[in-house]
């Protein structure tokens, strides 16, 4: 039997002020454990009070919530009857958030963190946006606290105190009010989780809490806003600033009878959460009015109708939305490729006048100056034509500096909050393919059939972060590559003059710097190699030659991970040359040879990276380069044994088949921390 903490304090309730004593029953048969909490207040006529039990195991999560009279509120469950090892989508943390006064369900999500990377930060995105003295629930659905990690201390702030020392493999349910008291919280570490049944039982847990409050008197004061709060945020959950009375309510934008030369579109699908941060950052950018906007909002495939919810959210704000219509197509991906299609031409027959056009994904966060940023730069376009676009999105690249100043070109993808020509929307829509077989990553056709060798002028530091998880995302290069890179919110800055960003000036000034650049003769791929770079207040420039043609690519993806530089393809080069700036003022250039024009100023004799192309030499590389990426920090099974769940005697062993617990201890932590 395995040692289960359980939490249960006396609530104080969050609305009415009400102070219930609450008292504890526990007991725990085999692998089974079973947790209720029961109260006592003499005024329970005046009380009304929600019942919540929740069931978290290793095959199942089940959740009720219901009133005395009303058996069922809410009822949530989903089993896995075959319980097998291998967690899917829909495995992980379990969120749900209730109406404090009626009980209503307002939101139901999961968070893979089962894995490693991204999903914590995600979960973390998500709590932030919980209105205050909303009920929250969170269980684990067979496995998920493994990559809990990031979120420790948002959980912790918010009132846990047993996540911190939950073990690789748990079950924990955490009853709480959001911004008052817990409710109930209780944990179960699962040991031989890699033992199938019915070699290994199912284990649950199973928890019962009790939540009071007093019933609100009439309140007639129209300052209060519990009173004014819109019907649209008492039927949704995580909302943010747009529903949280304990914050300063956001402006709407203002209106002006002028036609602008740009606008922007907003494309939108179910995710109303999103689409709601997105519209509480574009309040904040002064270059913008309610004229500039329109929301293109998907059909949900499902229904066959665009989400209600987040028409109720634009309708509140006075907000333009055009619906489009997508074939009816089973694959996801052939379905986005038509949507953004359609969202093109949404933004051509809104803004008919525009100069340009600026497109933003609802998933993505933009600083203050994200518009300041794309419009300082639009210029160039009307007089360059090597260029296409004005990306609000940085470098993928972790380990350069960051400067809010620097604005940098290259080839690469448009990215996420971009701005282009009106003249290249139209050619976009006229030749995109209307074919619902056609089935090409957005990101992909942009680049290479609207883009066609072109170049894109970004910031060196970003003004756009996709932050949303969504059926494409990879985890860990989630996390590394955008998650992880920091956005400038800051003031307006004085950014690199538009004049140095046309394409004979900008390649004079980089052809210069890289003839006085001091070359490398290091190893890239050696611990602490930039930190040994470092000339102190110097603001010198080092380059780097390396094997690079058509056909021999694998030496960038072996350089650009050991140097914190994006490795999946070849997306950032300026003339087949990446910069990456560093934060003693110059910058590290890495040259391809031959297919850089660059590479005519390699010194003689100098010894192009790698040295050699044997097999073994590769190796090495790429077992260095694996050890750069971020290990996840997770509590190993030791934790289990922790003075938390601690026991009578540590030697305990499997009813089932007599296994020592202690033997296969190691083997915990070394399955963990691969």
């Amino acid at each position: 039997m395995c040692g289960v903490i359980m939490l249960a304090r006396n609530l104080q309730v969050f609305l009415s002020g009400a102070v219930v004593a609450s008292t504890m029953a526990f007991k725990t048969t085999g692998e089974t454990a079973i947790m209720t909490t029961t109260t006592e207040d003499d005024n329970t006529d005046d009380d009304m009070y929600f019942s919540i039990s929740g069931l978290s195991s290793t095959s199942a999560a089940s959740l009720n919530v219901s009133l005395p009279g009303v058996p069922e509120i809410f009822s949530w469950q989903s089993i896995d009857e075959s319980e097998t090892l291998n967690l899917t989508e829909h495995d992980g943390l379990v969120m749900s958030v209730f109406h404090e006064d009626t009980g209503e369900i307002l939101l139901t999500r999961t968070f893979q963190t089962w894995s490693a990377y991204a999903h914590a930060q995600d979960l973390v995105w998500w709590l932030g946006r919980v209105q205050t003295g909303r009920l929250v629930v969170l269980m684990i659905k067979q496995g998920g606290t493994y990559g809990l990690e990031a979120a420790y201390p948002t959980l912790r702030k918010l009132g846990s105190l047993l996540v911190g020392h939950t073990p690789p493999r748990a079950l924990w349910i955490w009853i709480f009010v959001n911004g008052g008291q817990t409710i109930s919280e209780t944990l179960h570490p699962v040991t031989l989780w890699w033992v199938k049944p019915p070699t290994r039982p199912p284990i649950s847990l199973y928890t019962h809490g009790i939540y009071v409050k007093k019933v609100n008197e009439e309140n007639t004061n129209p300052e209060d806003l519990r009173v004014v709060k819109n019907y649209f945020c008492e039927k949704h959950g995580a909302m943010g600033k747009i529903c949280d009375i304990s914050t300063t309510q956001v402006s709407p934008l203002h209106a002006v009878e002028k036609e602008s030369e740009f606008g922007v579109v907003i494309s939108a699908g179910g995710r109303v959460q999103y689409l709601a941060n997105a519209i509480e950052h574009l309040l904040l950018c002064p270059e913008l009015t309610i004229n500039n906007i329109v929301v293109a909002l998907s059909i949900d495939f499902k229904s066959g109708i665009p989400n209600p919810s987040a028409i109720s959210l634009l309708k509140s704000y006075g907000i333009r939305y055009s619906i489009v219509n997508t074939p009816d197509i089973p694959s996801i991906n052939h379905r986005l490729f038509q949507f953004y299609r359609g969202v093109w031409r949404v933004a051509l027959a809104t803004f008919p006048l525009s100069k340009y056009l600026v497109f933003l994904d609802e998933d993505v966060s933009v600083s203050k100056t994200w518009m300041y940023t794309l419009l300082h730069a639009a210029p160039t376009l009307d007089v360059d034509s090597s260029l296409w676009c004005i990306s609000g999105t940085g470098a993928a690249h972790p380990d350069i500096f960051h400067d809010p100043k620097v604005l940098l070109r290259a080839d690469k993808q448009a990215g996420w909050g971009f701005l282009v020509r009106a003249d290249d929307v139209h050619m976009a829509v006229e030749s995109w393919p209307d074919d619902s077989n056609v089935s090409v990553l957005y990101d992909t056709y942009l680049h290479f059939e609207v883009g066609q060798g072109r170049e894109c002028i970004y910031p060196s530091m970003a003004r756009a972060r996709h932050y949303g998880v969504g059926i494409n995302t990879i985890g860990y290069l989630h996390q590394r590559y955008f998650l992880d890179l920091p956005l400038y919110d800051g003031p307006p800055v004085q950014l690199t003059p538009i004049n140095q960003l046309i394409k004979d000036s900008y390649e004079m000034r980089i052809d210069t710097r890289i003839k006085s650049a001091t070359p490398i003769t290091q190893d890239p791929c050696t611990k602490d190699f930039l930190q040994i770079l470092f000339p102190g207040s110097s603001s010198q420039d080092y380059i780097l030659y390396f094997i690079l043609s058509s056909t021999k690519t694998v030496a960038w993806t072996m350089l650009a991970e050991c140097l914190g530089a994006w490795p999946y393809n070849l997306d950032g080069h300026h003339n087949w040359m990446w910069e990456l700036p560093q934060s003693w003022g110059g910058s590290l250039f890495l040259v391809g040879v031959p297919a850089s024009p660059y590479s005519r100023y390699r010194p003689k004799g100098y010894t192009i990276w790698p040295p050699n192309n044997e097999d073994s030499f590769f190796d090495k590389q790429e077992r260095f380069s694996q050890s750069l990426y971020p290990k996840p920090v997770v509590r190993t099974g030791d934790g289990i044994y922790s003075d938390l769940f601690k026991l009578n005697d540590k030697t305990v062993f499997n009813q089932t088949n007599n296994v020592n617990i202690l033997q296969l201890q190691s083997q915990l932590d070394a399955s963990f921390l691969v």
